[in-house]
């Protein structure tokens, strides 16, 4: 079974009590009170980083570096934090191989792992840097 999905109060709680750590941790003094009213305004859980974010730039007046900074590391906290990819992950079909995979800075979503692997090329080998006749040689001398 699926573990239960915080409600938005919840997740407003979790969005305060977590800013609040955070301003802590770089000695800023928060407004609590300014803080709770903008959370509670919001009417999804998309839009609470939004009012976190009009809450460090326009009641805190934050420069701007240390605004986002916080913000990003309140979202990471909410678990809604930019994953980083740089684009969608495209989804390979059934007949797209390794080959069609030209750019590596493009995620790729496999669906089939198995299929996917047996198309992958496989590689030839471990070669040696020198000729192995070399150390028969001498170890004949020794």
């Amino acid at each position: 079974s699926k573990p239960k999905e915080p409600t938005l109060d919840e997740k407003k709680a979790s969005a305060v009590s977590a800013l609040q750590v955070i301003l802590s941790e770089h000695k800023i003094e928060p407004k609590l009170d300014e803080l709770q009213t903008r959370i509670n305004d919001t009417s999804s859980a998309e839009a609470i980083p939004e009012a976190v974010s009009t809450y460090l730039s326009g009641v805190l007046t934050l420069e701007k570096e240390v605004a986002y900074k916080i913000l990003d590391e309140t979202k990471a906290a909410l678990g809604v934090a930019d994953s980083g990819l740089p684009a969608e992950p495209e989804v390979l079909d059934e007949t797209a191989d390794v080959e069609s995979v030209t750019d590596a800075s493009h995620p790729v979503l496999i669906k089939d792992m198995h299929a996917w692997r047996a198309s992958m090329q496989v590689s030839a080998g471990v070669r040696p840097v020198r000729n192995l006749d070399e150390f028969v040689e001498v170890a004949e001398k020794l």
